[in-house]
């Protein structure tokens, strides 16, 4: 799905290039870990790395400021956040050409090209920042508000953003446009209590999802709109070298070629939580890969059960989306047995994802027996949420058979799609 332009009102009938495409994940990714409290994962390892990866065969050409950052993010998938007046979105061109060159070298050129421009990246998170060298870093979006607890799969726009406009001391927009938008940008967030600035925020469902990012446009008449961005390179069929990058940094270092679907599928049913993660976000990163084919491929039970429900919850976060493949492939390998003695993490999202695709509570009525501890989830604590804030089905479900995961009672669990993340 291609990305749709973006107008500055203040500008006359003066429009961008494309901003939406395609979809992710429960990325507010946990820690593997015997806590019922794991930590919350608040950079990105991939993001720190990136200045120094060596691109090959560059070629980024364009017409205005915003259109050269549009192309150069998404079709090499370096990611990085545009801060943009719209006095700066100057109409020059721009043009740059190298066999080799690091992403560091190519940021150089692109605000040597437009110098009203510098770019920073954010110790804490690791995300690069495009802004007015009139400004400070942390002028940038400063607002604060706070968050009273740790949350976890929060939906993006949902949840998060949406919230935020909300609050008159922040005077932002958010751009929104179709029916697809919600399936494709309402992708997990987990946020740690704390203060934070409406850039830090930002920061934080980056880091979440490395195949999304944000343009801030600056508008002389609307004020500041804040529009999400897909990765999604012109020519899908040809994996990055940036998405290579993130498997070796976030996954397996020793990884030379683009992984094939054997390997792509051992890490999506990894017992790490975290290389699980990474291997969805691959997945969405390279939008290349059969998603059917990587399902029914699987072998055995828990392979298959951990392909399927990574793939319905990157592709698929709207009530009542499915991916059909995997959930054939979940009704294929169904057994009660399984559910009595298995993976306990794994058969709660199985049962959640039975129970939200229609009446099936097989898997529910199972697990209510067996009283799995907090403890037994937590490494699985962001999809379960991201689950239950999305889906009525499911948390009705849960809640008609009093399983209380995570202290959450049933007013709670039927109320948690409802509440803010930034307390009442």
């Amino acid at each position: 799905m291609k990305s749709t332009r973006l107008p500055f009102w203040g500008m006359a009938r003066r429009s961008v290039q494309p901003l939406i495409a395609l979809t992710l994940l429960a990325c507010g990714v946990l820690w593997a870990g015997d806590s019922p409290r794991p930590s919350i994962r608040t950079s990105s390892r991939w993001d720190l790395r990136l200045l120094d990866l060596e691109l090959r065969a560059v070629s980024v050409a364009g017409k205005s400021t915003q259109e050269v950052w549009e192309k150069m993010t998404r079709n090499l998938q370096v990611r990085s956040v545009l801060y943009l007046p719209e006095e700066l979105n100057t109409q020059q061109s721009f043009e740059y050409t190298a066999q080799r060159c690091t992403v560091r070298e190519l940021y150089d050129a692109y605000v040597a090209r437009y110098p009203q421009l510098t770019w920073y990246q954010d110790p804490p998170s690791g995300i690069v920042w495009f802004f007015p060298k009139a400004l400070r870093y942390a002028e940038i979006l400063g607002t604060e508000v706070h968050v009273p607890a740790d949350q976890f799969g929060l939906r993006c726009f949902t949840d998060v953003l949406t919230p935020l406009q909300q609050r008159p001391e922040v005077n932002i927009h958010l751009w929104r446009r179709g029916f697809t938008f919600l399936g494709i940008f309402d992708f997990p967030v987990d946020i740690p209590a704390g203060t934070y600035s409406v850039r830090q925020l930002l920061n934080q469902c980056c880091v979440c999802n490395p195949d999304k990012t944000f343009v801030i446009l600056v508008d002389s008449r609307v004020g500041v709109i804040v529009a999400l961005q897909n990765l999604e390179p012109d020519n899908p069929q040809n994996p990055t070298r940036a998405a290579l990058y993130f498997w070796q940094v976030e996954i397996d270092p020793k990884q030379a070629a683009y992984p094939d679907s054997e390997t792509i599928r051992k890490a999506l049913s990894n017992p790490d939580p975290r290389i699980r993660w990474a291997g969805r976000c691959y997945v969405e990163l390279v939008t290349s890969i059969g998603r059917d084919a990587l399902v029914r491929g699987a072998v055995g039970k828990e392979e298959a059960l951990w392909t399927a429900v990574a793939l319905t919850s990157l592709f698929h976060r709207m009530e009542g989306a499915r991916h059909r493949a995997s959930v054939e492939r979940m009704e294929q390998e169904f057994d009660p047995s399984f559910f009595e003695k298995g993976d306990p993490a794994l058969c709660t999202l199985v049962a959640l994802e039975m129970a939200r695709h229609g009446e099936d509570r097989r898997g529910l009525d199972i697990l209510a027996k067996r009283q799995i501890s907090d403890a037994a989830l937590a490494g699985v604590r962001s999809e379960i949420f991201t689950r239950l804030r999305r889906y009525t089905q499911a948390r009705a479900a849960v809640a008609e058979r009093g399983i209380k995961w995570f202290g959450l009672g049933r007013e709670e669990l039927l109320t948690l799609d409802q509440r803010s993340v930034f307390g009442p």
